[in-house]
Formats: C-alpha cells, sequence, structure tokens
C-alpha cells in the first residue's frame, strides 16, 4: 500500500477546529466581518502528486500553503518538476521539507528504509556545495551560495530584468523617510505645500513619480497567484489590485492637495475631484474583488491570516485597528488642507507589499508582518497629529516676540489643545444651571480652563523668582481670564490677591457681552455669569491694567448682491467659504444677533470691547492666526508681525514696563516716548524695545468657533534699571538670574551655554545649534590662546563676576563683537542686514565700525569654572 509521509498524513486526519470557520457564516453579515477567521485548510479536492528527482511527492494536503500557489503545483501534477523545483532556487529548508509528502510502500520495511536513504543520500548531493550536480538526465552547474547571496536571488528575480521595481522601491523607501522626517521636525507639509509658510513647490511632484511606477510595476510579476496563500499573508492577484488602486488614490490626491495650495481658487473644484478619486478607488476595488476574489466568502483584511497561538479576540482588536486606519486614510485622501496627509498615507500601503513579499520569500514571519504592518499604520497618526497642532515657529506669536527683544527661552505654553474644548461638553452635566442659561465659568463646562490657566500663571510666577504676568487672551481665552482673576482672590487658602499675580490683561478679539438673545448663547450663561459678578475692568483699582483689542476689517453682509467689498473677500474665496462678508455675517449674527456690523470676521468689534478698558481698534485685522482649516498663517490676525506693533505699545505702558530714562547707558532709553507714539517707523519701535523683558502669558481659546490652537508663554521679568551696568568699552550687562557658585574672574577657565542675537531679536547662532557643546575660554587671556582670537571681545568683560548658574545678557556694540568667532562655532554674531550664517566670511575683511542703532544681544549662562 502507498501512503504519503507523517505530516501529509497528520493534514489528511486532523482537522483544525477554524477549517470550516468562514462556511459557518450565513450570508454576508457586516456584524460578523470581524468574527471572521482565514481558513486553515491547506488541502486541495485534486490530487496533486510530483516527481522530483525520481522519486514522488504527494503535494494534495499541501497546495494551497505553497507561497507560490495551488495552480503551480497542479501543473505539473504526474509530470516531473526537478528542473522547474531547482531552478526556482528553493531553500535547503524546502529541499528537506520533501521528505514529509514522499509516498513510500508501507507493505515493505525494508524497500522503504531503502528508498529513505537512496533519497537522502540524493539530496545530499543535490544540495552539496560541489561544482556538479546530477539532476535527472541533466547536469545543471551550481555555485556554493552565501546567506546574503541567497536573499539576493529571492529578492531580484528575472521578472523585473532591468530593475524597475526594485529600484522604485529602494527610492520610494527612503523618500518616505526624508518626508516623514520632514513633518515630524521640520514643514508640517513635508515639502508639498506651506513649506511653512514660503509657499508651494512644483519640484516636490516628481519625487511622486517613483510612487506610482512602483505600484504599476508590480504587473510585471506574473508569478502572483489568483488564489490566497493558506497560513501566511503573503501577496495575491486581488490584493495587488487593490493596493495599486488605493495607492494611486493617495498619489492623485496628494497631487491635488498640492494645487489647491499652489492655486488657491482652485480649492473647491480640487475637493471635489479628490472625494471624486476616493469614490472612483472604492469602485475599481470592488470591480477588481468581482473579477479576481476565488473565495467569496474571504476578505482582503478580515480574513487575513494570523500566527500560531493568536487568540480569536486578539484577531478581532487587530482587524478593527486596521479598519480604523482604513477609514481614516480615506478621510485624508478627501481632505485638500495638507498635501502631507495623503502622502504618508501612502507608506503602509506600498510598504505591506514589500512585507508580503518578505514573508513568501521565508525572510519575514506572519507575526513579524502584522507588527511591522502596524507600526506603519501608527507613523500617518502622528504626522497627522503633529500637523494639526504645529504652528510653525517662524510665524507665531512667540517668534514675533522674540524678534522684538523677548526672552526667548523663558517661554512656557499651557497645555490646551483644540482637542481639549470636547470637554465643554462636561456643561451638559451642570443640572440645572446649564439647561436655563445659568452655567457658571468655574462649572465642569470651563472650569478645567480655568483651573489649567491659574496654574501655569502660577508656574510662570514662580520659575521668575515672584514677578507678576501679562496675561493675554485670544478669542474665548479674553473672557475665561477675566473668569480666573475672579473678585481679586487669587487663592483664598493661602491669602493671596490676583494683583499678586497679574500685572495687566489684555484681550484680543475676545466677547465680552452675552447674546441679545439668552436663549443663543453657546455658553449657556457662563458669560452673562461672568458680566454679572466680575463686570469690566473690575480689577483696575486693585492696580491691574485692562486693554481690549479688536479688529474692523469686515462688514457682515448676506444679502445676494453684497454692496460692500473688502479686500478679504479674496482670501476666504480662495479658501472656499464664499465671500468673507457672507461669512462674517453669520458668526457676527450668532455673538450679537447682528449680521450687519463690523468686526474681525468672527467677533463683531464692539462685542469685543471691554468697559472701563483702554480700547484699541485695528483696521483690516482678522480674527484668526491661520488660514481656516490650515497651517498656512495669516499676516492679519492679532500677533502677526504686520500688526503687532499697533498694539504692544499701549499694552506695555498700560503694563506699567514703559522704563523711565536712567543716567549714562539705558537699554530702556526712549520706550516711553516710543509707545505713545504710534506714527514712529517699525524699525524704531524694535529697537526701543529690544531689551524689555516681561513675563506674559497668552491664553486663547475656540469655545465658540474654530480658530488657532492654544497658546500660551511666558516672558522673562523686567529688569530694574539699577541693574543695568555699562562698562567704558560700550558693552552693557543685565542679569536675568544670579547664580549661586563660583564666579567668572580673571585667568579662569569658563564653560558658558549661550545664544546670540541681533538687536531686533533675529537669532544668529547659539550652543544649542552646536549640539549644547558649551564655549571655553579663559578670561583675559593674552594674544596667541584660542581663546583671543575666537570670541567677541565684549563676552570676556561681560562674563567676568557671573556666578555659576546665573544667566546674564551682554549688549556688545558691533566694534567688540566682528571678530573671527563663527569659524570655530564660537560667539560672534553678523553684521545689520545680513542673513544666513555663512555671510560671516563677508565681514573679517570689512573696518569695524560701529553702526548706530545697532548691537548685539549675547545671552550666557555660566555652567562651570575651573
Amino acid at each position: 500500500m502507498l501512503t504519503t509521509g507523517p505530516q501529509s498524513q497528520l493534514h489528511f486526519k486532523k482537522k483544525n477546529d477554524n477549517d470550516n470557520r468562514l462556511r459557518n457564516i450565513q450570508g454576508d453579515d457586516p456584524s460578523l466581518r470581524f468574527n471572521r477567521t482565514a481558513t486553515s485548510t491547506q488541502s486541495i479536492d485534486d490530487p496533486c502528486i510530483l516527481t522530483i528527482q525520481g522519486n514522488q511527492y504527494n503535494m494534495t494536503a499541501w497546495a494551497k500553503a505553497h507561497p507560490g500557489g495551488s495552480a503551480i503545483l497542479q501543473r505539473f501534477h504526474n509530470q516531473d518538476a526537478t528542473e522547474a523545483f531547482y531552478a526556482t532556487g528553493h531553500s535547503q529548508g524546502a529541499i528537506d521539507m520533501l521528505q514529509d509528502f514522499l509516498i513510500i510502500d508501507d507493505d515493505d520495511d525494508e524497500e522503504e528504509e531503502e528508498v529513505k536513504h537512496k533519497n537522502t543520500e540524493k539530496e545530499k548531493e543535490i544540495s552539496s556545495t560541489t561544482d556538479k550536480t546530477i539532476l535527472s538526465t541533466k547536469t545543471i552547474t551550481t555555485k556554493p551560495k552565501s546567506r546574503l547571496a541567497r536573499i539576493r536571488t529571492k529578492l531580484f528575480t528575472k521578472e523585473d530584468p532591468i530593475g524597475i521595481h526594485k529600484y522604485a522601491g529602494l527610492f520610494c523607501l527612503f523618500h518616505f523617510a526624508f518626508r516623514y522626517l520632514q513633518t515630524w521636525f521640520g514643514d508640517p507639509s513635508a515639502g508639498f505645500g506651506t513649506r511653512q509658510g514660503l509657499g508651494s513647490s512644483p519640484l516636490p511632484l516628481l519625487c511622486l513619480i517613483p510612487h506610482t511606477l512602483l505600484s504599476l510595476s508590480s504587473l510585471l510579476f506574473h508569478t502572483v497567484p489568483r488564489e490566497r496563500i493558506v497560513g501566511r499573508p503573503m501577496i495575491w492577484q486581488e490584493f495587488r489590485a487593490h493596493n495599486i488602486i488605493f495607492g494611486i488614490r493617495s498619489i492623485l490626491a496628494t497631487l491635488a492637495a498640492w494645487t489647491a495650495i499652489r492655486f488657491p481658487q482652485t480649492r473647491t473644484l480640487v475637493t471635489c475631484f479628490s472625494c471624486g478619486v476616493v469614490l472612483l478607488s472604492m469602485y475599481l476595488a470592488n470591480m477588481a474583488t468581482e473579477q479576481l476574489r476565488d473565495n467569496s466568502l474571504e476578505s482582503t483584511t478580515a480574513t487575513m491570516p494570523y500566527w500560531e497561538g493568536c487568540s480569536v479576540k486578539t484577531q478581532r482588536h487587530i482587524k478593527i485597528f486596521y479598519a480604523l486606519c482604513q477609514f481614516m486614510a480615506t478621510m485624508a485622501c478627501c481632505i485638500t488642507w495638507n498635501p502631507a496627509w495623503p502622502l504618508v498615507c501612502l507608506f503602509p500601503i506600498q510598504i505591506a507589499s514589500l512585507l508580503m513579499t518578505l514573508v513568501r520569500k521565508g525572510l519575514l514571519s506572519t507575526k513579524g508582518y502584522h507588527l511591522a504592518y502596524g507600526l506603519s499604520l501608527c507613523l500617518p497618526f502622528l504626522t497627522i497629529l503633529r500637523t494639526t497642532i504645529a504652528q510653525p515657529k517662524e510665524v507665531g506669536l512667540k517668534s514675533v516676540l522674540a524678534r522684538r527683544g523677548f526672552q526667548e527661552d523663558l517661554i512656557y505654553t499651557v497645555p490646551v489643545q483644540r482637542g481639549d474644548w470636547i470637554k465643554v461638553a462636561g456643561g451638559l452635566l451642570d443640572i440645572p444651571d446649564f439647561y436655563v442659561g445659568n452655567a457658571k465659568a468655574t462649572g465642569r463646562g470651563y472650569g478645567w480652563y480655568i483651573q489649567r490657566l491659574k496654574a501655569t500663571v502660577d508656574l510662570a510666577h514662580e520659575q521668575s523668582g515672584g514677578e507678576k504676568v501679562l496675561l493675554l487672551g485670544h478669542s474665548a481665552g479674553g473672557w475665561l481670564a477675566r473668569a480666573a482673576m475672579a473678585d481679586g482672590i487669587w487663592c483664598e487658602e493661602n491669602g493671596i490677591q490676583t494683583c499678586d499675580r497679574v500685572r495687566c490683561l489684555v484681550t484680543m478679539g475676545a466677547i465680552h457681552k452675552e447674546p441679545i438673545d439668552a436663549a443663543s448663547c453657546v455658553t449657556r450663561g457662563a458669560l452673562k455669569n461672568t458680566n454679572a459678578m466680575y463686570p469690566g475692568a473690575f480689577l483696575k483699582d486693585s492696580g491691574i491694567g485692562y486693554v481690549s483689542i479688536g479688529g474692523a476689517a469686515i462688514v457682515g453682509d448676506n444679502t445676494k448682491d453684497q454692496e460692500s467689498k473688502t479686500d478679504a473677500d479674496e482670501l476666504y474665496s480662495n479658501r472656499g467659504e464664499g465671500s468673507a462678508s457672507r461669512v462674517a455675517f453669520n458668526s457676527y449674527e450668532a455673538v450679537c444677533g447682528k449680521g450687519n456690523v463690523i468686526g474681525d470676521g468672527v467677533v463683531p468689534f464692539d462685542w469685543s470691547q471691554l468697559d472701563g478698558s483702554r480700547k484699541i481698534k485695528l483696521d483690516g485685522v482678522l480674527h484668526s492666526i491661520n488660514e481656516a482649516g490650515t497651517t498656512i498663517p495669516t499676516d492679519r490676525w492679532y500677533g502677526s508681525e504686520a500688526i503687532i506693533d499697533s498694539w504692544l505699545p499701549s499694552v506695555l505702558d498700560e503694563a506699567g514696563l514703559s522704563q523711565a530714562k536712567a543716567k549714562g547707558f539705558d537699554p530702556f532709553a526712549g520706550l516711553q516716548e516710543w509707545a505713545s507714539n504710534l506714527m514712529v517707523e517699525s524699525s524704531s519701535r524694535r529697537a526701543a524695545i529690544r531689551n524689555v523683558g516681561a513675563l506674559v502669558v497668552l491664553c486663547t481659546g475656540s469655545a465658540f468657533f474654530s480658530t488657532s490652537k492654544a497658546t500660551a508663554m511666558y516672558e522673562n521679568a523686567p529688569v530694574a534699571d539699577s541693574s543695568v551696568i555699562r562698562f567704558p568699552s560700550g558693552v552693557s550687562i543685565q542679569d536675568f538670574r544670579p547664580g549661586d557658585g563660583e564666579a567668572a574672574a580673571e585667568g579662569k577657565r569658563v564653560n558658558i551655554q549661550w545664544s546670540l542675537k541681533r538687536s531686533n531679536g533675529y537669532s544668529v547662532d547659539s550652543s544649542t545649534n552646536n549640539n549644547s557643546v558649551p564655549f571655553i575660554f579663559v578670561i583675559g587671556a593674552k594674544d596667541g590662546t584660542r581663546a583671543i582670537a575666537g570670541y567677541a571681545t565684549g563676552l570676556d568683560e561681560g562674563i567676568r563676576g557671573l556666578r555659576v548658574g546665573g544667566i546674564r545678557r551682554i549688549v556688545i556694540p558691533p566694534s567688540l563683537a566682528y571678530v573671527e568667532g563663527l569659524r570655530d562655532n564660537s560667539p560672534g554674531p553678523i553684521p545689520p542686514d545680513f542673513g544666513p550664517r555663512q555671510r560671516i566670511q563677508r565681514v573679517m575683511n570689512m573696518i569695524k565700525d560701529d553702526i548706530p542703532g545697532e548691537s548685539f544681544l549675547l545671552d550666557v549662562k555660566l555652567t562651570r569654572v575651573q
């Protein structure tokens, strides 16, 4: 009697409980979709017996698990497959595996042992590293192969002779790595869109061509089986078709999003195009399934094979995650805000094919596939999260303030993001106040925000050494800041008054009046109660300043033929939002009950003015920091570079930060005059404020409308005039924080961390940019040492007396700063009107004359004295 080997017998005799699971599911009930599991039946109905090296092997019980599919095995049924088997380059493990399917005669034990012995000798002869191996009646010359050579043979096949697929794949791997790093650490649009406010460029589009070739060139491989391989995740024809369709979908969506930013007037059109591409891809995927699916009860995701020992519960959780990712990728392709979104969703699609290929070649396990694929699905979430909450540093309020002399390294952020505003829904639990329009600002709807604001103010107060803060509130953050300041008691338990913490409250585009129709107030009474308990500039008598700033850019108009036109209409129209006046009308009407008034496009101007405060009207200023739904900043919001000088002088004056002129050198000279004269040139304004230090907290919100992300920041405390010291050389010093260690003195070897800026606040360089390597020099070193040629002369003079741990600003005139320091990463500044660091070389041969109004700010922290 003829039988098969032990493993083959096991497959015929033993059935897994999951073999017929698919067939037990009636119909195609979506609720049972994730309960499905992959079939484990490896046998086929028709016999499949192959002859290799004169021996017969019964592959019937294992045919569906063959990496090349069962069809290729059935092609050699009752035929000699010796040459084809060895031409494929099977591994030694595959050769050894044949023993499990060897057909033997059980009636003759001696003959069986002899056959086994002969077969083993033949297999050893075949797999040996001799120069010649006898195969049937032919002689095939072989050479020993290293492990690396075998891997290369597996991956680089004859079906791609000129390497289109493999070289496109290598490019795509490096390209994905480059773009991901861009989105995480640089440009949120990965160079395809905003480029941090610089605008889109057509060059990155060329990089999409290899991705297209990678997907389409997969059709070159004709050995991809039609049926799904049992037991392991490998490519089959239906999957390949879906992979091409959805890959092209992401590429076209990236192109559409780029077009929307490059040509803003086409945003509506390209959004429709993207949605059409998504719908078309679904239709094509369904057509591919109808044509290529071998088993109607299977699904590309729901019946994906999993590793041995993976429970049904775990499989269900993984499938739900995969389905969620597919849904999010579809949504990302519909959105034209950022080209990086559909681009990063392309990575899991194309990497899945590579992972399945590695599984097919025996280079990756089933568990390894799911781990790697799951990780690839997580990466787009990180990118989308980063681009959603990131505000380009170059255009943010933090950077704008830093360019006016505020200490950037003492800026903190209140932990409030857009997603946190969902907590406003907690007001639903304030029964019955929320439902009768009598909610409190400290209740469950807004209490969390007030707690965070107060905690941040306390932190800033403590870390600044007890200074009061300048509180800036944008949008809903304005009236919520008033609620946090309350009746003047900041912390009743510790007897702390609000005036001990807050110097001045500044609101920008904030709503200070409840709607005429109280029933339409979205705060459900919180704003009304705040106004009733703490009306207007409630704490002005306790020494707290108040400034309310409102924009007057757009008149609301909801008529079909609008009479009023503004220069903001083009901006709104380019964003696909219709006219600015119509958008503003709807917003104003929700706030004050009237739509045909003037405001910043979101808040009516009259509603932004707080009774008893210093009121400022800004013509042409819009409410939001970014263009709607994007990370592209406008230059017309309250904190933009072009607008801030219109209100900052008044704020400093109200906060009492304008300094009186002192004897001798005064870094604050002219501030009071500058603050009172708003017609002075912008450069003069910046020069006057460049050395002002102020502890600032910005609290912003979007409780009423979707606006910019919440941000908060602090600046160093003001430096008293008495603490400014001017040396005869022209160098002056200001101590921001005293140290408590050894003092720097003549002959001491010191280590410093440093940050160098021009007088207008633009950063030149810092030790942080040089991997935080400290600058080391000997104080008072003479000619011939590295120190005298490597750093600004003003540093040698200004560092003396500073103790370890202390932070000091050294103001250096150009004549003491133009040295060759930057050639070896030492602190030496660039001249006026110079930008990139590399231009510093042009300074070396210039006459080192002082330039009126120019100086350099060198902030140093002493870390060690020897």
